[in-house]
């Protein structure tokens, strides 16, 4: 027993080692061995014989020898043992052969080589990889046996508060230089211990004394330090600061690297040493006396600092080593994964199996060297061999060899990402494969190399010429000209910008509010009220109208035989099934076979294309959603494929396919394929336009049935230059061509293309399609023998309703290809007027071919009768004339104006939707706006002008692309260019039918309920799903859009959690940032130079602390809509009020979207925001007007404040007002305030607009200070120290709110001049702002923990009670932490959402429900059957009594102590409990002070006052006779209230005599201010009042009158003062007891 007890206390000893810090880690080892003296040629066994040449010239310098022990012999372990790699390594020699892959100790040898004069055993833990504790133990006994020490090399071994030194080594040494994981920029510290493991029979003497030896080095050490070596001068630190800094942002940019390494080489250095040389914390010498003396100095004041910030940031550190290496194990599956790297790549391991990738990333190949510069070359910077770890002693041939194969990759970065790692993968398959052929072709290589030098060479031309160049212009421009220069440069260049912003800012938001009233086409919200207002799939859709008008109802086919055989079923051919317009045809002809007697399907025409069959090509289309009514039987069966060119003779079809293609019954034939470029040579346009429709009429007449119809879709722009008029539109006629003759045209364009060319120039056609199709048509008309119908669509855009809003194919075309381009490219430059879209949307074009195709078999569905339906059906006729019909489809003329929009508008759309989708940069998108939409029309430019314009910005496209083809690698952006730049003419193409107005012949009229503005925006929406689609492939682009497909809580309640959404995160650390804050708030579209300045630094508050704020969009729609609708005066809006960063969040939502139509709203603050220094100034300037809300009577100047804002000639005027008043200190809802309702109301003429927001936090950024107040704490006032200190926090990272979702309820009307309504109207506002309350598992993890129940039953109750649950992500980490310890905050997240639970509580708990739930039972209906809910309620019932029934106790003590009317603050001083947070006590107090007992009580207690006995009241004395002051017993705790003396027991005055004489008094405890601070004239003060002395060695007070004076207020004057506190009779009281404790 006393042999445990002394190992316990000799282990509990050697766990307090000896710290020293030092200039770096050689300084340390340096000092270590002067203070050791060790004899002259002293041994140390250096395992694994690898180090730095500093510590080696460390140890040789102190006439020391090294004995290197080599890595053990085994087996090479590579990734994948494929035949390949055993075949490639038997190849080897013998020397590759044993070349070691894993990094350990050959122990026998260690013990070998130990010999009489080893001293020490000095262990290296290389790349981060520390040894195994087995291994060390052993070792351990090794130098037990012979009396040596153990030394470690830790230098990459610092991870924060994990590996601080192996128990069994007497000292481990730290390096926290350059490139460390923590580093300081430099410095070192020396762990000094007692090593572990000791033999068991030592005794506890022994250990004291190495204990003791330990600390006589560490202070010999130090004093060394202090004494004989020099400070570090500051100059030296500040150039290695500098140095690293630009090293590191060279190294953070692949580009740069690869440009850095260009330039160190055409200096003539060689990269890799120029790297490892600037790293150096100390440049080699060449003599060893030298380097040595170099190291003796102390580090100075900045180094210590900041070495000192990285040891307290050991948490921080930790958390980045484990970063790292999760970030090193996932690119060691990616590297395992792939199949041609893991062949030719070794993984190296550490001792047990340990991994060896803790600071670097080694990995052994073949020729490291040359696969170390081909990734170079490719921008990544993968040093090989021994750079600055080199092996120890010659005889180490497995190490030496372990080096000349060792590659470091660059994977530990921070900031390398999943995507970097794979593209590293790709660079290391290529970079292998193109190391081998180099080998492998020795002529190859040399070739590759003459080119190499062949471009340097025309480098160094290029260099020269310049240089020449500058000194023949004779202009002498020095150092300071040039700084000059560029800065002046830099500030116009901003001046110019900011200018810019200003001037089109205005412009930009006024010119359309299409995304703020229809964005919610693209984003969603979760709650049901959005779910289906913005699509057309409802019953009331004013869509729903376009597929009823007479043109666009499908035609009901009445056949007289109806046949069952497979001959005569009726069937369509189509041609283009797999383009915009046919696909969408096709779909209609399947879903409506039946009703147009298309028994037998649809044959399709399919060519191959791109090396991708007709039949694969048909399979991906009918494997769109859109064509799920068909089942795959249904697919095999209607859909006929066949191979075919309808360029080319008979359709490209053989023999007998054209034959039984013939023999079948087919009815119609639909020609939709087409070539729709503008830009195509004249004989490519008329194979494609002219001979494929030719081909298809000739295919048409030769079928067997004679009545089948040919429908061909041309063009509405046939009639060359001609656009019409209103009173005389292009009519539905042939354009004639005279006098050029439309066969010869066609000849011609197949020929020579003279001929067609003059006559496509007279006759004004824009483009060669256009053209083409006008002389197709005339050439279709001459067939006599086939019924022609020629169909001409207009633009052609997506589709209104079917298949669904917004439909536009696989590929973007016409109108949305123009959007796409402009989201992508918005510098280019456009002509956009105010003219009119001449659009169509497709399902219309789409009916519209099947009603005029099918229109002579039309019947009504009133046709019942036998004779009615006979006379229904068209005979069949041999008549020579055929039909030849030509139908525009196009809105006519007679549409309304709201029908349409404009191409100005169509632009600002675009420009919207991209600014707040991240697509396009505002400045940007005004500079193209300017050029666009003001420059341009003013110019009133003609084609061939816009022409030249145009080609001057394609000169540096073209000159940019040019040289990326000379360059020996291709940036990734050039390719992606060089792919859309067939779409940069678009704008040119464009430029004549968005300069003109065209107006159309049709029989379609749009209905009056059919909203131009809504389909222009779809077209934007159809652009951006493209965009998506583009950027999701490339992969190149991070969205703030958040998609939630549906909630991913598990819960037993399916279809209320299923709820799809997609918002918009607009800050925090999860979102897609700016290139710079400070220009993008500056470029914003509106805000004065305050909000701007504050939006860039709310910027970066958010994004420090914050994970997201997240921002349902959709519920915003509706209030634009209602704006246009009522015109109201003002819009108030109303948010939740949790946290001062409510004032922040709504106003930074309206300055990063004022696309919402939303302008910066002015805010109603509390007058104490006024009193602060300087801000209360800034919070003016921003749009704060301050009230005062502590007065009961209203405010008198609010009514002039706000008839000020609403007199503003802007309208509406945007307010906001927190209806709670102050902040609700437990999260819960607040019963609202009206008074400033009431001022709104009795203003204005028009209706006043009341917006209710939500802002759902996690966690509260004053969280702290909330839930202090609510537990009964003095509310402390704003001050900017405690601001200060605030943002203190924030910057060391302490303030971490999670995420923030804010939602907005739709808005609704407030009469003027109706205060009456304006209860109810606060009520709606609490109401509605409880529907939008949303919950995230960090709540449901709060609430679990509070109630002690499951987190899956709190999900389950929400589930039944309809809640939203938070869309959620797999971001765990970014939760704030969940303390549950604290009963009041896990508490406060509860009632985020507590009011749900209200109605279940009201009949039992009424007054808890009226408290903490105003207007909660007006919007839930409690059913009282489900259990999950039951057992939630069940809970917080239980925690209301808990509360109520502390409360019970303590006003039941007080009573008994003779407190008969105690006050809400004396009672929650005496109610506390640790299972009930303090925040329901206080709760419970306040309940039961209002209560009628008490009010009664309070009553009687006056009455009795006012009637006071003029004898005297005797009363207890507050010091008794019997008390001894000095030996006085405290009570149990320290909240019990000491009645024999003023205070509580823990809190007492003690009276002290001091040596000379006098008396002072101490407060013991700590409960107040003043406690143990000595009160030396409180003696003198209390014997002056009470005209006695005091002796402190007397137990009594002799000769004191304790008995109260008679009371000096007469009834008379209690009457008075009850007046003059409105009758608060809580307030007054004049029993003796309580005129004793006040000292009145």
């Amino acid at each position: 027993m006393e042999h445990d007890s002394k190992k316990e206390a000799t282990d509990l000893k050697t766990t307090t080692p000896q710290v020293l810090v030092g200039l770096s880690e050689r300084s340390l080892f340096d000092l270590f061995l002067s203070v050791h003296s060790f004899p002259a040629e002293s041994e140390i066994v250096i395992v694994p014989p690898v180090n730095i040449p500093g510590m080696v010239d460390v140890i040789r310098y102190h006439q020391l020898v090294t004995v290197s022990v080599d890595l053990p012999a085994r087996k090479t372990k590579t990734i994948a043992n494929s035949d390949e790699a055993k075949n490639e390594h038997s190849n080897s020699n013998e020397t590759s052969k044993s070349t070691n892959a894993v990094w350990s100790i050959d122990r026998a040898a260690v013990r070998k080589a130990i010999s009489k004069k080893t001293v020490a055993i000095f262990i290296v833990h290389p790349f981060g990889a520390v040894l195994g504790k087995d291994s060390m133990a052993e070792l351990r006994t090794m130098a037990n046996e012979n009396k040596l020490d153990i030394w470690e090399d830790c230098a990459q071994c610092y991870s924060g508060c994990g590996y601080t030194g192996s128990s069994f080594a007497n000292a481990s040494f730290f390096s926290f230089g350059p490139i460390k994981t923590a580093t300081a920029l430099g410095g070192g510290l020396a762990v000094l211990r007692s090593p572990c493991n000791r033999d068991d029979n030592a005794t506890t003497t022994s250990h004291e004394q190495e204990l003791e030896r330990v600390s006589t080095l560490a202070s010999t050490m130090r004093r060394i330090q202090e004494t004989k070596y020099k400070q570090q001068p500051n100059n030296a630190y500040l150039w290695r600061v500098v140095k690293c800094i630009a090293l590191h942002m060279i190294s953070q940019s692949r580009y740069l690297c690869a440009a850095a390494k260009v330039i160190i080489e055409r200096l003539g250095l060689d990269y890799n040493d120029f790297v490892v040389s600037s790293l150096r914390g100390f440049s080699p010498s060449t003599q060893d006396n030298n380097q040595v003396l170099r190291l003796r100095y102390r580090q100075c004041p900045a180094m210590l600092s900041l070495l000192l910030r990285r040891l307290r940031d050991c948490k921080s550190t930790e958390r980045n080593v484990l970063e790292q290496t999760n970030r090193c194990s996932s690119f060691l599956k990616l590297l395992r994964s792939a199949k041609f790297v893991e062949q030719q790549i070794t993984i190296p391991e550490g001792d047990s199996n340990l991994a060896m990738y803790g600071w670097l990333f080694p990995v052994l190949v073949e020729r490291p060297q040359q696969l170390s510069n081909l990734l170079l070359e490719m921008g990544y910077d993968a040093p090989c061999g021994a750079t600055q770890l080199k092996p120890v002693g010659d005889d180490c041939t497995l190490t030496k060899a372990f080096f000349d194969r060792v590659l470091y990759l660059p994977v530990t970065s921070q900031k390398f990402t999943t995507k970097d790692q794979q593209n590293l993968i790709k660079a290391l398959s290529a970079a292998l494969s193109t190391k081998n052929s180099h080998i492998d072709n020795v002529g190859a290589a040399r070739s590759n190399g003459g080119r190499t030098r062949y471009r340097e060479l025309q480098q160094s031309l290029a260099i020269t010429l310049l240089g020449w160049l500058y000194n023949l212009s004779g202009v002498d421009l020095r150092l300071r000209q040039i700084v000059k220069l560029v800065s002046t440069a830099i500030g116009v260049a901003i001046l110019l910008v900011l200018a810019l912003c200003r001037y089109m800012g205005s412009f930009y938001l006024e010119s359309s509010r299409a995304f703020s009233k229809h964005c919610g086409m693209i984003f969603q919200s979760p709650f049901h009220e959005e779910l289906t207002k913005d699509t057309c799939q409802g019953n009331n859709s004013p869509y729903n109208s376009l597929m009823a008008l007479e043109w666009t109802r499908v035609p009901k086919i009445i056949r007289a035989n109806t046949s069952t055989t497979e001959e005569d079923k009726r069937m369509a051919i189509l041609s283009g099934s797999t383009g915009f317009i046919g696909s969408l045809l096709l779909r209609n002809l399947l879903l409506n076979r039946k009703t147009l007697s298309l028994d037998g399907g649809v044959v399709l025409l399919v060519r191959s294309k791109k090396g991708v069959s007709s039949h694969e090509r048909v399979k991906r289309i009918l494997s769109n959603s859109m064509f799920d009514f068909l089942s795959a039987t249904d697919k095999e069966s209607l859909v006929h494929v066949v191979e075919a060119d309808v360029t080319r003779p008979n359709c490209g079809m053989e023999s007998s396919l054209i034959l039984s293609i013939r023999e079948m019954n087919i009815s119609h034939v639909f020609h939709c394929a087409a070539a729709v470029s503008f830009s195509q040579p004249l004989e490519e346009a008329a194979l494609s336009n002219i001979t494929s429709s030719l081909q298809m009429q000739l295919l048409t007449t030769s079928l067997r049935n004679g009545d089948a119809k040919f429908v061909h879709v041309s063009t509405a722009f046939v009639h060359g230059g001609e656009t019409g008029t209103k009173d005389a539109p292009l009519p539905e006629s042939l354009y004639s061509l005279d006098p050029y003759d439309p066969v010869e045209i066609y000849k011609s364009m197949l020929g020579t293309q003279s001929y067609a060319s003059a006559a496509m120039k007279d006759l004004r056609f824009p483009n060669t399609y256009t053209f083409s199709k006008c002389v197709c048509e005339h050439l279709l008309q001459r067939e006599q023998h086939t019924d022609t119908i020629i169909i001409r669509p207009s633009i052609v855009g997506p589709a209104a309703c079917e298949p669904f809003e917004g439909w536009s194919g696989e590929r973007p075309s016409t109108v949305v290809a123009a959007a796409c381009l402009y989201l992508k490219f918005p510098y280019i430059m456009w002509s956009f007027g105010k003219e009119k879209v001449p659009f169509i949307p497709v399902d219309v074009v789409c009916r519209y071919i099947i009603s005029q195709s099918f229109q002579e078999n039309y019947s009504d569905d009133t046709v019942d009768t036998d004779e009615e339906k006979k006379e229904a059906r068209i005979p069949s006729t041999n008549e020579s004339n055929c039909l030849q019909i030509i139908k525009t489809v196009s809105w006519d003329v007679a549409s309304p104006d709201s029908s349409s929009f404009s191409w100005i508008s169509y632009a600002f759309a675009i420009v919207h939707l991209g600014a707040v989708c991240g697509h396009v940069n505002r400045v940007i998108a005004y500079a193209g706006l300017l050029v666009s939409a003001k420059i341009f029309p003013k110019l009133n430019l003609s084609l061939e002008s816009f022409r030249r314009i145009h080609s001057i910005l394609k000169v540096p496209i073209n000159g940019f692309l040019d040289l990326c083809d000379r360059l020996p690698w291709k940036p990734k952006s050039a390719g992606n260019l060089k792919s859309l730049s067939p779409l940069f003419d678009l704008p040119l193409l464009f430029f004549p039918f968005s300069n003109q107005n065209f107006h159309f012949k049709s029989d379609l009229v749009a209905p009056d309920n059919f909203d131009g503005e809504r389909y222009m925006f779809s077209c934007v929406v159809a652009a951006h799903r493209f965009i998506q689609k583009y950027e999701k492939r490339l992969k190149s682009h991070k969205s703030n859009i958040r998609k939630y497909a549906n909630e991913s809580f598990s819960s037993n309640v399916g279809p209320a959690l299923n709820r799809h959404s997609c918002s918009l995160v607009i800050a925090g650390e999860k979102h897609s940032k700016p290139t710079s804050d400070l220009l993008w708030a500056c470029t914003q579209p509106k805000g004065n130079l305050f909000i701007r300045f504050g939006g860039w630094l709310l910027a970066k508050l958010f994004r420090m602390t914050a994970a997201e704020i997240e921002i349902d969009i959709a519920s915003f729609t509706s209030l634009a809509r209602q704006i246009s609708a009522s015109n109201p005066d003002s819009v108030i809006i109303a948010p939740t009020h949790r946290s001062y960063y409510d004032f922040l969040i709504i106003s930074y939502i309206c300055f990063v979207l004022p696309e919402l139509g939303i302008d910066i709203p002015h805010i109603a603050a509390a007058s104490e925001f006024s009193n602060l220094p300087f801000l209360g100034w800034i919070a003016a300037s921003m749009n704060a007007f301050f009230i005062k809300r502590d007065e009961k009577k209203r405010d008198l100047r609010l009514k002039e404040k706000l008839s000020c804002i609403l007199s503003k000639k802007q309208k509406p005027s945007f307010l906001e007002v927190f209806v709670e008043g102050k902040r609700s200190r437990n999260r819960s809802f607040v019963k609202p305030k009206t008074g400033f309702l009431r001022c709104v109301s009795e203003l204005g003429d028009n209706p006043h607009l009341v917006l209710p927001i939500t802002i759902n936090y996690e966690a509260l950024p004053d969280q702290s200070s909330l839930i202090s107040e609510a537990s009964g704490n003095r509310r402390e006032s704003m001050s900017l120290s405690k601001l200060c200190c605030w943002m203190y926090r924030v910057f060391c990272g302490e303030v971490n709110i999670g995420r923030v979702y804010i939602s907005a309820s739709k808005a609704f009307e407030m009469t003027p001049h109706d205060s009456n309504k304006v209860d109810k109207i606060s009520q709606t506002i609490l109401s509605r702002q409880q529907e939008r309350i949303v919950v995230s598992g960090y709540h449901i993890r709060a609430a679990s923990c509070a109630l002690g129940v499951s987190e899956s039953e709190v999900v389950d109750s929400l589930g039944h009670l309809n809640c939203t649950l938070w869309p959620s992500l797999d971001t765990r980490t970014l939760y704030p932490p969940i303390y549950e310890s604290s009963q009041d905050f896990l508490w406060s997240c509860l009632m985020h959402f507590g009011h749900v639970f209200a109605p279940f509580l009201e009949s039992t708990h009424k007054a808890w429900v009226t408290i903490l739930f105003p207007a909660g039972s007006q919007t839930h209906s409690a059913t009282n059957n489900v259990k999950e809910v039951n057992t939630i309620v069940s809970k917080i019932a239980h925690k209301f009594d808990a509360a109520e029934e502390v409360v019970e106790k303590a006003v039941s003590r007080l009573r008994s102590k003779g407190f008969s009317t105690p006050t809400a603050e004396h009672i929650f001083q005496y109610a506390h409990s640790d299972e009930v947070p303090m925040s329901l006590i206080r709760i419970a107090v306040q309940m039961t002070v209002e209560k009628c007992s008490l009010n009664k009580s309070s009553s009687n207690a006056i009455a009795s006052s006012r009637k006071v006995d003029s004898s005297q009241q005797q009363v207890n004395p507050l010091f008794s006779s019997q008390l001894n002051i000095g030996s006085h017993n405290r009570g149990s705790g320290d909240s019990v209230e000491s009645f024999g003396s003023w205070g509580f027991e823990d809190s007492r005055f003690v009276l002290n005599t001091l040596p000379n004489g006098s008396n002072v008094v101490i407060m013991k405890g700590g409960r107040y201010s003043i406690s143990g601070k000595p009160l030396p004239k409180l003696v003198g003060f209390i014997e002056k009042e009470l005209n006695m002395k005091i002796d402190p060695n007397s137990e009594t007070f002799q000769g004191v009158d304790f008995s109260l004076p008679d009371g000096k207020l007469t009834s008379e004057d209690n009457v008075r003062i009850l007046t003059a506190i409105d009758d608060d009779t809580s307030r007054l009281s004049t029993v003796a007891e309580d005129r004793a404790r006040h000292g009145t």
